[in-house]
């Protein structure tokens, strides 16, 4: 009776210090959810600052959850696994990497044939320029020419006025009418003159317009060549930023796993890493 009385005595004992847990009669909470509890003996998990977490990484993996647009703690989330958890970002930010590389090589690509399209309009552009600038040079030779001998004929015509004017006196000189028959000579040829000038004038005006109709058009299809590397550049500045961002969030979570996982104390201080090294070497200098 004594040894019974006894062993009740230490079984209480222990169930008071909490290591032999105490079975209850009463079933009541039994449907409830149950957290493990850590004694003393064994290590605290580690919980990751969710208010730090990436949204692209915010999730019951890392312990946490997306509550009305940002990234808390989920309290119905397991422990983190920090073995997994790393191996998990590690591999997030070598696939960012990938993808930003992908993106940057994809430009250098698409650039290339996108600008050698752009460079071909624009020689074809050049060489219609160039046609025009002369078809304009030309005319405008060719009004000036026109206009000397229209000053030519001006000049003609005024002289036959006035010899004509010069002659109309009751008594003219004898050799007015010479004269007067020699100008209207010179006058008829230089209308010819004048003439022939016009025509090749207008002949050269319409090159002119022809060459500025090429130009024309050739300004709409180098305008749309410039479309399209525009449009290309954009796109790729727009995926090599989304890229970026990805890379960026991938290394911040990596560095939030890696600093709430790897305790510094876990990793020996500069010097004892250095003594370690020193002894290492000295026993290995000792086997040889």
């Amino acid at each position: 009776m004594q040894r019974v009385i006894i062993c009740a005595v230490v079984l209480s004992a222990l169930a008071s210090a909490g290591a032999v847990p105490m079975k209850h009669a009463a079933a009541k909470g039994h449907g409830s959810v149950k957290h493990r509890q850590y004694t003393a003996s064994e290590p605290a998990p580690k919980t990751i600052p969710c208010s730090t977490v990436p949204a692209a990484f915010c999730n019951a993996a890392a312990g946490c959850q997306v509550f009305k647009g940002d990234c808390q703690g989920d309290p119905n989330a397991p422990p983190i696994n920090c073995t997994a958890l790393m191996t998990s970002t590690g591999a997030a930010v070598a696939t960012a990497e990938l993808a930003l590389m992908t993106s940057i090589e994809s430009i250098k690509s698409s650039a290339w044939t996108t600008m050698k399209g752009t460079q071909a309009a624009l020689g074809v552009a050049e060489d219609a320029i160039k046609s025009y600038d002369s078809a304009l040079k030309s005319y405008n030779s060719s009004l000036i020419a026109y206009e000397k001998e229209a000053d030519k004929l001006d000049l003609l015509s005024a002289q036959l006025v006035e010899l004509t004017t010069n002659c109309s006196i009751p008594v003219p000189p004898l050799t007015c009418p010479g004269a007067i028959l020699e100008l209207k000579a010179s006058i008829v040829k230089q209308n010819a003159t004048c003439e022939l000038t016009y025509i090749k004038t207008t002949l050269e005006e319409q090159k002119m317009q022809i060459m500025e109709s090429a130009v024309e058009i050739q300004d709409a299809v180098v305008t749309q060549a410039l479309a399209v590397p525009a449009k290309v550049f954009s796109d790729a500045a727009a995926d090599i930023t989304a890229a970026e961002n990805s890379k960026k969030a991938a290394i911040a979570f990596w560095t939030v796993v890696k600093n709430s996982c790897i305790h510094p104390a876990a990793m020996p201080a500069a010097s004892v890493a250095s003594q370690h090294k020193k002894s290492a070497m000295k026993r290995l200098s000792r086997k040889h």
